[in-house]
């Protein structure tokens, strides 16, 4: 069995190879690959969730199982809020293939999915970039959907300067050559107005963005919202107005908040039109025309743990790099 640290993940994360894995195997959603909706285990009184994800690649043989321990509270002691580790099973045999560290791939494969659902639904112009948060998650995306919509300007909000600054410091010693446009938003709406594609990156519990502050043409990926029926990052208003994609039909029924807190009065939620997969195939048309709101809802899936895994076992195998345990000693 092969283990693999953060540091190992971290030189073996290929964005490029994790957004042509994902586009194929999100394509394949419901055929020949699946996954298994997470059922997240609460405790009332704790604030604590602790979220299996699960995923069955039928073409390259693996299975995973991503445990994710997602605890608001870890924040208060400079911890990491959410806390992962994936196991990889060969489908076949059933031996344990490997033991991953969650963070880096979550994050890389998160990143890569919001650009295949740019890819689709985006305008084939977009270029403006506008993102809601300016951590970690939101420097992936930069360099995701630069990949997909190469980009003019980026504007770019954050509760503090700092971590703007941040954000563009290391940006800039990411990309070596020209680096797009970088704007410091005085608020979550200016990141938003005068953006062709927008990223919303937060912990938020309350909407974060309003689509009151949506223009015609715009795509929305709204992803940083904890797996809780409880939270979300936008309002109702984003979502009716708004052509809506998810990545998988009843994860979002369950964990959803950004979808499920966006009823109407009457109880109505609102239409999807279908799981990014759909769009891939070409079964279901993506973006009508230059003057829709596109959102894509990312929850993430057990299945996108798979695909990013088999990239990354095949990364370190070339590599020479994790370190071996013979578990059956």
């Amino acid at each position: 069995m092969l283990i693999l640290s953060r540091t190992d993940l971290e030189r073996l994360a290929d964005i490029e190879a994790t957004h042509a894995a994902l586009r194929d195997v999100l394509g394949r959603q419901g055929h020949d690959a699946h996954t298994v909706a997470p059922h997240a285990l609460r405790w009332e009184g704790e604030e604590a969730a602790y979220i299996p994800m699960l995923g069955v690649d039928l073409r390259s043989n693996l299975v995973t199982s991503k445990t994710l321990m997602d605890s608001p509270g870890n924040a208060r002691n400079n911890k990491p809020s959410q806390v992962s580790a994936i196991t990889v099973i060969d489908r076949e045999s059933g031996f344990l293939k490997a033991i991953l560290h969650g963070a880096i791939p979550t994050r890389t494969r998160t990143a890569a999915v919001s650009a295949v659902a740019t890819e689709a639904l985006a305008r084939k112009d977009a270029s403006r970039l506008g993102l809601v948060g300016a951590g970690a998650l939101a420097l992936e995306h930069a360099r995701a959907i630069h990949r997909v919509r190469p980009l003019e300007a980026i504007t770019v909000w954050s509760r503090t300067r700092a971590s703007v600054e941040n954000f563009r410091s290391s940006l800039e010693s990411m990309w070596h050559g020209t680096v797009p446009v970088i704007t410091a938003a005085a608020s979550p709406e200016a990141a938003v107005r005068g953006s062709d594609i927008i990223c919303t990156l937060t912990p938020s519990v309350e909407p974060i963005v309003l689509g009151a502050w949506l223009s015609p043409g715009q795509h929305l990926n709204v992803v940083g919202a904890r797996p809780r029926p409880t939270d979300r990052e936008v309002d109702a208003d984003a979502f009716h107005r708004s052509r809506v994609f998810i990545d998988h039909e009843e994860t979002a029924a369950h964990e959803s908040g950004d979808y499920l807190l966006a009823a109407s009065v009457d109880g109505t939620l609102p239409e999807i039109i279908a799981e990014l997969g759909s769009v891939l195939r070409g079964d279901v048309p993506g973006r009508l025309d230059d003057q829709d709101i596109t959102l894509y809802n990312s929850v993430g899936t057990g299945l996108q743990d798979t695909a990013i895994a088999e990239v990354i076992l095949k990364a370190a195998a070339a590599a020479g790099i994790g370190k071996e345990v013979p578990l059956d000693a």
